[in-house]
């Protein structure tokens, strides 16, 4: 009996000692993959700030270059007036401009079923910073995403520049114009003509010089006539426009209606069957309601000139 206990004894602490040679080892790694880490880390920071010390040493070179362009721009602009190279259908901008505005998107809401298929199961609105940069160049038009989206929203901004330049009879060829959008994330939407009207505005404005008035936001397509055709998810982006803080919300004439979802009740003896339908719907009184917006419907580029833009002085 007193053997068996002994035994017993024996092997616990056997494993016991078994243990606390793997802890021991499991101890010993995880000590010298946290040194190796804390000397990873270290290395990493010094990295880091040398990069930060590149990175602001690049910044300001990038300003003094900038700074000189300026300066010759403004040259050459004198210059060429100097020496009447201008015509009535060309235009010198004024220096470098940016200009800004909230331009609305949807995002399709996706899941997977069970058989692996990946459905779009909604829409959800999404505001995006749509920016345009006039610099000095050669009349070129660049596009920049951010995240990368597609290659159609490069052929709207052109569109969008020959519009503008065909509306104004005047014409940029010493400027580059730069498109920059941001949103939170990839937004497919706006990889097409839906942000086309906003483009052709912005580049308007640029043109006219007017200011962008930043309370009204809009969505549509641009033709090369300068119409604004229509668009979809316009109640999802009329959403995210407020949500971004616009109050004057414009959409193409072309979405006056929209059909939106309603439950029918059919009553049938004791039972009342209710079936999921839409109906047509007038869209400026239907965003109204649910929102504080003030939309307004517009048929051009040029109408929507003036409801968006204004005279600063």
């Amino acid at each position: 009996m007193i053997l068996a206990v002994v035994l017993v004894l024996l092997a616990f602490t056997l494993i016991l000692m078994a243990q606390n040679v793997d802890l021991k080892r499991r101890l010993d790694e995880n000590t010298l993959a946290v040194e190796n880490l804390s000397t990873q880390l270290e290395s990493m920071t010094m990295e880091n700030s040398e990069l930060s010390s590149q990175k602001q040493y690049l910044e300001d070179a990038i300003r003094d270059y900038q700074e000189r362009v300026r300066t010759y721009q403004a040259e050459v602009q004198q210059l060429r007036q100097l020496a009447n190279l201008t015509t009535d259908n060309s235009t010198l901008l004024a220096g470098d401009l940016t200009i800004r505005m909230v331009v609305p998107a949807v995002m399709a809401e996706t899941s997977v079923n069970i058989w692996g298929r990946r459905e779009i199961t909604g829409y959800t609105g999404i505001a995006t910073n749509l920016t345009l940069e006039a610099v000095f160049g050669q009349g070129r038009v660049l596009v920049d995403t951010k995240p990368p989206m597609g290659e159609v929203f490069q052929d709207t901004a052109v569109m969008a520049k020959e519009t503008a330049e065909k509306i104004t009879g005047k014409k940029i060829y010493d400027h580059d114009l730069i498109f920059s959008i941001e949103a939170p994330e990839v937004v497919p939407s706006v990889d097409g003509p839906s942000a086309g009207a906003a483009m052709a505005l912005m580049v308007l404005a640029l043109l006219e010089e007017r200011s962008l008035d930043p309370v009204v936001s809009l969505t549509g397509t641009v033709s090369p006539d300068g119409g604004i055709g229509a668009i979809g998810g316009v109640v999802e982006k009329a959403i995210a426009a407020e949500e971004a803080g616009t109050r004057i919300f414009c959409i193409p004439r072309e979405n006056e209606y929209i059909r939106v979802p309603y439950v029918r009740e059919i009553p049938v003896g004791p039972i009342t069957w209710r079936i999921t339908d839409t109906r047509e719907v007038e869209t400026k009184s239907f965003i109204q309601d649910q929102t504080d917006l003030n939309v307004v419907l517009v048929d051009d580029v040029q109408g929507l000139f003036e409801i968006a833009t204004y005279k600063e002085g």
